[in-house]
């Protein structure tokens, strides 16, 4: 929260030139409490009755299951709302039409699908597919993109839209001009890796591929108390 109000703070005396910021929330990444509850606040937490929650299709229905799912939509919402704020900020410093604004997340959550306990670190679509916005009215028409874009991308994209030069040794690609003329093919697949589990791998609209990297293993036991070998 400390971070947050800074970050409005940062908005407002900053208004008269160009600024680039990063904010990292953290909310929903962890479990409060082992899997119940993700120690949400009890406002938000009111606002879901795990009773009526539809749970993903491959997970347990269990009152233990629907806590998780209630305090990781509490989370959720404190999180829609602090971004709603940072909007309003840009708003009222009239930079809300002519700023690039960019939302997304490092991983997906599994929230106990496939029987899996931890949260990511799996070549799963839950762990692995995050969402992606972004704003910037100036030069983008609202629309919804299937769009291959992965985290390599982002920098090079990002530059691209500044009109500024990118490194040579830049890895990504610079998709900006996909995105503006709505080329949503100009990418085929992604590359995945994950640490320290040590899998990589690769992403297209249609297939997961994966593979393990030889070397040490770590045993971790799913939800079902299987034990899964994973390579460190």
């Amino acid at each position: 929260m400390a971070r947050h109000v800074r970050l409005l703070h940062f908005v407002e005396e900053n208004a008269a030139q160009p600024f680039a910021m990063f904010l990292s929330w953290h909310p929903p990444h962890n479990w409060g409490g082992g899997h119940e509850g993700y120690a949400a606040p009890e406002d938000l937490l009111k606002l879901y009755d795990p009773a009526k929650l539809t749970l993903r299709v491959n997970v347990e229905d269990t009152p233990r299951v629907r806590r998780m799912y209630q305090g990781h939509m509490a989370m959720c919402t404190g999180l829609d709302r602090a971004f709603g704020q940072l909007m309003q900020a840009l708003k009222d410093c009239g930079l809300a039409e002519n700023t690039i604004v960019v939302y997304t997340a490092d991983h997906g959550d599994m929230l106990l699908s496939h029987g899996w306990r931890w949260n990511k670190g799996i070549p799963e679509n839950e762990s692995i597919h995050v969402p992606l916005l972004m704003r910037w009215p100036r030069a983008l028409k609202p629309r919804v993109s299937d769009l291959l874009l992965g985290p390599l991308d982002f920098m090079p994209t990002l530059l691209g839209m500044l009109g500024l030069p990118i490194p040579a040794t830049c890895q990504g690609k610079n998709l900006f001009t996909a995105i503006r003329d709505v080329h949503d093919e100009a990418v085929e697949s992604l590359p995945l890796f994950c640490f320290p589990f040590n899998w990589r791998g690769v992403y297209t609209r249609r297939y997961t591929y994966a593979y393990d990297v030889p070397g040490q293993t770590e045993s971790l036991t799913n939800e079902a108390g299987k034990k899964i070998c994973l390579p460190l």
